[in-house]
């Protein structure tokens, strides 16, 4: 074989593999980009910043019309059962609000969101660094990426009825992974309630764009487990109070205080002081499915 013929060969081989590829990526398109996205139940199982980044350009805002907003608290919980509304839950692990933003930014264009309930937690406002590539995807990532084919082959096992992996809802909430329980009741690092002026500014910038857009908002601050909440009581309140003051007026839902009580206690309802068990987060549900409606009527 001639090395002109090799090349050849290998160019083919190569162009077959593109093609296969971008055929792949079209007909499974786990991110509802190249097909009309209505009607699908698409799923995160890797990269959820990308993923959601992705899946919130035509996905979210062809099929949603409310948004949950926040860290990995609230990540597995599910407001479906709200009537009105089409719940898309936006929440990450370990997320702090500048990428929250970046991500519900992909929706605005499209989107025609009646409601947004943002989460108010220390963890979002202290920093304002964008992991795992969020800083620099693009929709070319839905032609060829890791995490493209680890979604394309979930969505393969899936359909086939077999194991996918730790797959989020089609909505967006994702059962958090099975930890062994850990209740320490110290404090918090000092460093987690400063304030960060970008993540703050990006905070105010984002529920205003949801605002303009004709979006209700409810901000809702997450149950801690009662110790933990103990010991942290007077830097948690603080920071409630300065978010109130720092963002956009709204209602707000504290489920730290009087009347969640009872559930703070329970140390069945959490893995740790701040992610709750799926029994948990359906409590949890089942209280802002009344709440939520009652504060949005009495505005």
């Amino acid at each position: 074989m001639t090395s002109r013929t090799w090349i050849l060969r290998a160019f083919a081989v190569f162009a077959v593999v593109l093609c296969l590829n971008f055929a792949a990526a079209f007909v499974i398109d786990p991110y509802g980009l190249f097909r009309d996205p209505r009607g699908r139940q698409l799923r995160v199982v890797f990269s959820a910043r990308k993923a959601k980044f992705l899946l919130s350009e035509r996905y979210v805002p062809e099929n949603y019309d409310a948004l949950l907003i926040g860290p990995s608290n609230g990540e597995n919980w599910d407001l479906g059962s709200i009537p009105g509304y089409r719940f898309y839950n936006e929440s990450i692990l370990g997320s702090n609000v500048v990428e929250l933003k970046r991500i519900v930014d992909q929706v605005l264009p499209l989107g025609h969101f009646k409601l947004a309930v943002f989460i108010i937690y220390p963890s979002m406002t202290d920093k304002h660094d964008l992991q795992d590539g969020l800083d620099a995807v693009s929709n070319t990532e839905a032609f060829g990426s890791l995490h493209l084919y680890v979604h394309e082959a979930a969505q393969v096992l899936s359909a086939l009825h077999l194991p996918a992996g730790r797959l989020s809802a089609a909505d967006g909430a994702t059962p958090l992974k099975v930890l062994p329980r850990h209740l320490e009741e110290g404090h918090f690092p000092a460093s987690i309630y400063q304030l960060d002026p970008v993540a703050v500014t990006a905070y105010a910038q984002m529920v205003q764009s949801l605002q303009e857009r004709g979006a209700r908002i409810v901000y809702v601050v997450p149950p801690l487990y009662e110790g933990c909440r103990k010991a942290n009581a007077a830097d948690l309140e603080a920071h409630t109070h300065a978010m109130q003051r720092l963002l956009p007026t709204a209602p707000i839902i504290d489920l730290n205080g009087p009347e969640f009580e009872a559930f703070r206690k329970d140390p069945t309802n959490y893995f740790d002081c701040f992610h709750v068990e799926a029994e948990g987060a359906a409590q949890i549900d089942e209280y802002l499915a009344q709440r939520i409606p009652q504060v949005v009527a009495e505005r």
